[in-house]
C-alpha cells in the first residue's frame, strides 16, 4: 500500500489504529498527542475489519485523531501502510470535527468497494477486545478441555474435541497477529511474532511444566523432532505448538498418547493465548506521550 499524499497530516484512527486497539501497538512511539474526534460518514464491517464509508449522508463516525511527533510522521504513515492491504483500504482525506467545534484536516484510510461484502455492525464504534474471536471464541475453547484426563481407555470423542478446539485456538492466534502485526500475507510469517512477545515467554515458562516431544508426520526422523520444555526458547516452543496444528491437520490420531497431546498442548496455548491478547490489549492503551 502506498504512502498517503502528504504525511505532515495528523490520522484519523476509527478502527485498528485507534488507542486501546492492536494496530496502535506499531504507531504508538511516535504518538505525540491524542484526540476524540468525529467525521462525516459511516461504519461498515468486512472479514472483520472496520471500513469507513465517507459518501454516507447525516452520519458521523467517532474516532481519535493522532497527532505524530513532526520528525517521526514519515515512519508512523510507514508502519500502517506495513499493516494494511490495499484491497481492503486506500487513503482519503477527512474533514475532522473535534467536540469544540473545530474542524481539521486529516489523512484517513477509507473502504474499497464498499458494496461488496460489507455489513452494518451492531455498534457505531468498533472495539477490537469484543471481537467474538477473542471472547466467545476463547470461551468455546475453555470448555472443551476437561478438568483432568480419566485414565482408561482411549477417549476418542474428546481426542476429536480437542484437535477441534486446537484449531480453533490457532485461528484465533492468527487473527490476532494479523490484527497486530500484517493484515495480509502467509499465517505462520504473522505467528511467529508471537515468540518476540514478553507475555508469551512469560506464560511459557508457568504453564509447561514439564518437557515433550513430538515428531512431524510426514517425516518422522530424528532430527526432525520438536522439543517443548519450560527453559527453552520461546520460538522453540511456537515449533512445537505449531507441529500439534500439523499433526492433527494431516492425519488422524489413534493412540493414547495422542490424546495427551492435545489436551496439555490445548489447555497450555490456551492459557498462552488469553496472556498475551490481555497485554497487549493493556499496553494498547494511551496514557500520554513518554
Amino acid at each position: 500500500m502506498d504512502l498517503p499524499s502528504n504525511s505532515l497530516l495528523p490520522l484519523f484512527a476509527y478502527g485498528v489504529f485507534r488507542p486501546g486497539e492492536l494496530g496502535f501497538l506499531r504507531i504508538k512511539p511516535f504518538v505525540q498527542a491524542v484526540t476524540p474526534a468525529a467525521t462525516p460518514g459511516c461504519l461498515l464491517i468486512r472479514d472483520g475489519l472496520p471500513l469507513l464509508n465517507q459518501e454516507s449522508d447525516g452520519q458521523v463516525v467517532r474516532g481519535t485523531l493522532l497527532q505524530f511527533v513532526p520528525e517521526s510522521a514519515g515512519q508512523a504513515y510507514y508502519r500502517i501502510v506495513e499493516l494494511e492491504p490495499d484491497y481492503q483500504y486506500k487513503w482519503s482525506i477527512a474533514k475532522v470535527q473535534f467536540d469544540k467545534g473545530n474542524v481539521q484536516d486529516a489523512n484517513v484510510l477509507v473502504g474499497t468497494d464498499l458494496s461488496n461484502g460489507t455489513v452494518v455492525p451492531d455498534s457505531p464504534e468498533w472495539n477490537g477486545r469484543a471481537d467474538p474471536t477473542f471472547k466467545e471464541g476463547l470461551e468455546v475453547v475453555a470448555k472443551i478441555i476437561p478438568s483432568q484426563l480419566q485414565s482408561g481407555a482411549p477417549d476418542f470423542a474428546l481426542l476429536f474435541q480437542l484437535q477441534m478446539a486446537y484449531l480453533l485456538l490457532w485461528s484465533i492466534l492468527e487473527r490476532y497477529t494479523s490484527l497486530r502485526y500484517h493484515l495480509a500475507g502467509e499465517a505462520m510469517g504473522k505467528v511467529q511474532n508471537l515468540a518476540q512477545e514478553p507475555a508469551f515467554d512469560r506464560a511459557l515458562r508457568r504453564e509447561v511444566k514439564g518437557q515433550r516431544t513430538i515428531y512431524r508426520v510426514d517425516n518422522p526422523a530424528n532430527e526432525k523432532k520438536v522439543k517443548l520444555s519450560p527453559s527453552g526458547s520461546a520460538k522453540k516452543a511456537l515449533e512445537y505448538y505449531y507441529q500439534v496444528r500439523c499433526n492433527v491437520t494431516h492425519r488422524g490420531k489413534g493412540a493414547g498418547r495422542d490424546i495427551e497431546t492435545m489436551y496439555l498442548s490445548t489447555r497450555e496455548l490456551l492459557a498462552i493465548t488469553r496472556e498475551v491478547i490481555a497485554a497487549a490489549f493493556e499496553d494498547a492503551q494511551w496514557h500520554g506521550a513518554p
